[in-house]
């Protein structure tokens, strides 16, 4: 159905024909944090879960890395996670003083998220304008590959 072919203008690697805006959505809405999909990649809650010391202890090093980037006086930082997935980094984040914010396309990591108090919105980011607070960083873990326009979404 898809082949993987190279992207010479950016040097990576894509899905060629593109899927559509439509089978996107549905895929990350229905499909990539559950049925057997979940067993193929790094995103599974299983995985987070087993994998967390060793996820806290990097986490630990990019949060002082940005908190040492952003310079604030005050030392409190907020943090828009865009994709955060079932929000362990927020978690985390949020329980060493960060205020944290997060979205995910998947309703269903993000009632996980809600559940354990974060906020976090659903929906399609790409229409999602109408988001006016300011946050000292916004972070994109393992998102651009998943993004049909990478280029465009961070614009």
């Amino acid at each position: 159905m898809y082949n993987v072919v190279e992207n010479n203008k950016f040097g990576y690697k894509e899905i060629y024909p593109k899927p559509t805006v439509d089978e996107i959505d549905k895929f990350y809405r229905e499909d990539f944090y559950a049925a057997d999909y979940k067993y193929f990649n790094d995103s599974s809650i299983d995985v987070q879960v087993r994998d967390l010391e060793y996820l806290k202890f990097w986490w630990d090093i990019e949060l002082k890395l940005l908190a040492r980037y952003l310079m604030d006086t005050n030392k409190s930082y907020s943090m828009l996670d865009i994709g955060c997935g079932w929000c362990q980094f927020l978690l985390h984040a949020d329980s060493i003083g960060w205020a944290v914010k997060g979205y995910d396309p998947s309703p269903e990591a993000a009632v996980f998220g809600q559940k354990h108090g974060l906020e976090i919105m659903t929906g399609d980011f790409t229409s999602f304008s109408h988001h006016q607070e300011i946050f000292s960083c916004v972070v994109l873990k393992n998102v651009l590959e998943h993004v049909m326009q990478p280029v465009s979404f961070i614009a």
